[in-house]
């Protein structure tokens, strides 16, 4: 397989199900997949995921936090996986992504060709296709048990699919490393655990997103080959990260 020339950095936490289709869709694309978690959580625990797909040849490595707190904060995790990027791109991403076969390899494709430049000082985002969360939960669930998901993406495109194209907290952030110059945002100024007050202190990736600045979004092709797994919002549930999906 072609060297890696992106990371895609994730937060899991009890979403160790949807994560088996996300990794699924990525063995044999050019990337990095960087997994902050904490130890020991989860059905199947993120430890094993992650043991078994680097069993599958996927470059697939944990930023382990063991402070739960701390771990909340999402400026800090990606603070963290920053720093542990090997690749010249980074992108950002949600745990519950499936993508194209080919979806990564494009992307390379269009930076080769110069179509995504090298030399532009911003982010690019893309929109995404999501589904039914009752739809998204029954799809996940039949297939529980199994960590390698066969055809992944063409498992969830026959779902219903609507298009979505905020950039949200986490979907598709994708800049040059050198660009996120350490995404450290201090912990009094963040509240991504803190769903009660929605106009508490700023979220560390908005200000993160602020900072950079300059955007621009990938074609509609990237938006119509990456599906969400949907689901109950876990503000609205009550709660945040902590029901196993």
């Amino acid at each position: 397989m072609t060297a890696p020339f992106i990371t895609i950095a994730i937060q899991c936490h009890n979403f160790q199900r949807r994560l088996c289709w996300m990794l699924s869709s990525l063995v044999g694309q050019p990337v990095v997949v960087d997994v902050a978690h904490m130890p020991d959580n989860g059905t199947p625990r993120t430890e094993a995921v992650v043991d078994h797909f680097r069993g599958l040849g996927l470059a697939v490595h944990s930023t382990v936090f063991e402070d739960y707190a701390q771990f909340q904060y999402r400026g800090l995790t990606r603070n963290a996986q920053v720093q542990n990027c090997a690749t010249p791109w980074i992108c950002f991403a949600d745990t519950d992504m499936v993508y194209r076969g080919d979806y990564w390899n494009m992307i390379r494709g269009d930076i080769e060709r110069g179509a995504i430049s090298m030399d532009y000082p911003g982010m690019y985002t893309a929109g995404r296709m999501s589904n039914p969360p009752e739809a998204a939960d029954a799809l996940v669930a039949s297939l529980n048990g199994e960590m390698h998901i066969q055809h992944a993406f063409a498992r969830t495109a026959v779902l219903p699919l609507i298009r979505r194209s905020n950039v949200g907290a986490g979907y598709f952030q994708m800049l040059r490393t050198e660009l996120c110059d350490g995404y450290y945002v201090p912990a009094d100024t963040c509240r991504d655990h803190g769903w009660t007050n929605t106009y508490s202190k700023c979220r560390s990736d908005q200000q993160f997103r602020h900072r950079i600045g300059a955007k621009t979004r990938l074609p509609r092709w990237y938006t119509q080959h990456a599906i969400h797994l949907n689901h109950a919002r876990d503000n609205e549930a009550g709660h945040h990260l902590e029901v196993q999906r």
